[in-house]
């Protein structure tokens, strides 16, 4: 659940995006997601819109990683022999896959989701080098893009 820390950044979020014309709110299945896309619709009056939860949103998977503190890796350079991790190659695929089914459509749909996945996201949108995953920074808290 959020906090009151993460309520606040989620209302600072939708009223930055006032004005922002959007048809269509997708979140990932984690209850910080979903609560942060509640929050954003019930900010911006959007009661009319429809919330879709889309597990190719959901955070990257660690594996055996899962909980542990991250020193020295994040979702982009965990190694790849990592036991029940998901691979770069997973990640790029269920990011295409997202970005195939949300980007270039006639509705403006905001996605809600993880610091980790938004990388990959962002690297496919913006065309570059897959190997340079890593380098995107994290997402911060209350940041958005606009996919093009």
């Amino acid at each position: 659940m959020l906090n009151h820390t993460g309520v606040g950044q989620a209302k600072n979020l939708a009223h930055s995006m006032t004005g922002v014309d959007l048809d269509l709110v997708v979140t990932s299945p984690l209850v910080r997601a979903r609560e942060t896309a509640e929050i954003i619709i019930d900010e911006l009056d959007m009661s009319n819109k429809q919330l879709i939860v889309d597990t190719l949103l959901r955070e990257v998977e660690l594996g055996v990683l899962t909980g542990k503190p991250s020193k020295g890796f994040s979702t982009a350079t965990i190694p790849s022999d990592t036991e029940g991790a998901e691979t770069h190659k997973e990640v790029f695929n269920r990011a295409e896959r997202l970005l195939k089914k949300y980007k270039n459509t006639d509705q403006n749909t905001l996605l809600v989701g993880h610091s980790g996945i938004y990388r990959f996201l962002k690297t496919l949108n913006d065309n570059l080098n897959r190997e340079d995953v890593a380098q995107i920074p994290t997402f911060e808290q209350g940041e958005f893009i606009i996919l093009h």
